[in-house]
């Protein structure tokens, strides 16, 4: 609803300027309020505003927006949570996994021209990069099972049936209706606890640092006992 907004305010900028040249980019703040280029970097790079970016066109203009919350805590009912990833992925999952999830967007501006298209070229390269972070994660974190999704809409030339692939297209959109409702600029990512715990990070980050979460320090910082 907050995006529709600031699309609509968007566009009748644009349409009161008809006559003059567009602007090529217009910024909003969280509370939906027009701001300068400065401003908006100074907010989304401020670690005590906790709010993450979405970019999207309209016309020609670029619309950045400061529009929902960097974290967020949820809790889901694991055992049907599990039974739709094995659906999804088509892999029997291990009892009591601790799923690392990373989210992609489509039309996510943070990703380039090819943004919805994901061919084997880019496929590889990304998992050439990931490569060393996957495996740090699995030394230094029991139970933990890295997924990486893509909205349904992407263009994914994954390898579905290959055990070691996990890259995957999010059929029928489960995790975006039932986790990553908000697209956020360069992703989103996801743990979820058999517990039912699940931690919501949204905006650029990568899966090692967000393994990091499940420090029990951390962790029970977010997730209270008491609770």
């Amino acid at each position: 609803m907050k995006l529709a907004i600031f699309a609509l305010l968007a566009l009748l900028l644009f349409s009161c300027a008809a006559t003059n040249t567009p602007p090529k980019q217009v910024y909003y703040d969280e509370a939906g309020n027009l701001i300068t280029s400065e401003e908006f970097q100074q907010r989304w790079r401020n670690p005590n505003v906790q709010y993450t970016r979405w970019d999207f066109l309209v016309d020609t203009a670029r619309i950045s927006t400061l529009s929902h919350p960097k974290y967020q805590r949820l809790k889901v009912t694991y055992p049907s949570f599990k039974k739709n990833l094995e659906k999804i992925t088509g892999k029997e999952i291990a009892e009591n996994t601790i799923f690392l999830l990373e989210y992609s967007y489509i039309d996510d501006l943070c990703t380039g021209k090819t943004r919805n298209n994901w061919n084997k070229a880019m496929v590889k390269k990304r998992k050439k990069f990931l490569l060393q972070k996957k495996e740090q994660i699995k030394a230094t974190h029991q139970n933990v099972l890295y997924l990486k999704f893509f909205e349904e809409r992407i263009a994914l030339k994954n390898k579905p049936d290959s055990p070691e692939e996990y890259f995957f297209s999010d059929k029928e959109n489960f995790l975006k209706n039932s986790l990553f409702k908000d697209p956020s600029f360069c992703g989103s990512f996801a743990l979820i606890k058999p517990n039912g715990q699940v931690l919501i990070r949204n905006g650029e980050s990568t899966a090692d640092i967000i393994a990091n979460y499940l420090n029990p320090e951390i962790w029970y910082r977010l997730f209270p006992e008491s609770e």
